[in-house]
């Protein structure tokens, strides 16, 4: 799947047409969907891929932590390191290629931190005390 429904739209055209050069399975999503229809599709892969440095796509990589997918990101960007600071179990693009296919399917990691991690950014709960508590910090810092 690669979602295409948002940015420039030069760049769009240009990434399909250049798809079209390769026999690949690749889903082109160019329309937004509702959010259910969104959430089934995210439920239906068993790997993302997000080899971007900067910082972008944290929903989504929110939602495959929860549903306990495969997630492999750039090494050298925020989120990989973050994420493998926190313990979560995420992998390096750099590895796509060079492990063997077998490697690249299994699902033989524990992605209970990552399912943890999301569920704690999708508590409503658990949200409002960390902005409550920062804007205490803040304030005590401001005072």
């Amino acid at each position: 799947i690669i979602p295409l429904s948002y940015g420039d739209t030069n760049y769009r055209e240009a990434l399909i047409r250049q798809l079209k050069n390769y026999s690949l399975r690749i889903k082109i999503l160019n329309r937004f969907l509702n959010p259910a229809e969104y959430l089934s599709l995210l439920s239906s892969i068993d790997i993302a891929i997000f080899d971007n440095q900067h910082q972008a796509a944290l929903g989504n990589l929110c939602i495959l932590l929860f549903l306990e997918k495969k997630v492999y990101l750039n090494a050298q960007g925020i989120l990989y390191q973050g994420m493998r600071k926190e313990g979560i179990n995420v992998f390096s693009t750099k590895d796509i290629g060079v492990e063997d296919f077998k490697s690249f399917i299994a699902k033989d990691f524990s992605s209970f931190q990552g399912a943890q991690w999301s569920e704690e950014l999708l508590d409503n709960s658990i949200v409002t005390k960390k902005w409550l508590n920062l804007f205490k910090i803040l304030k005590e810092r401001l005072l």
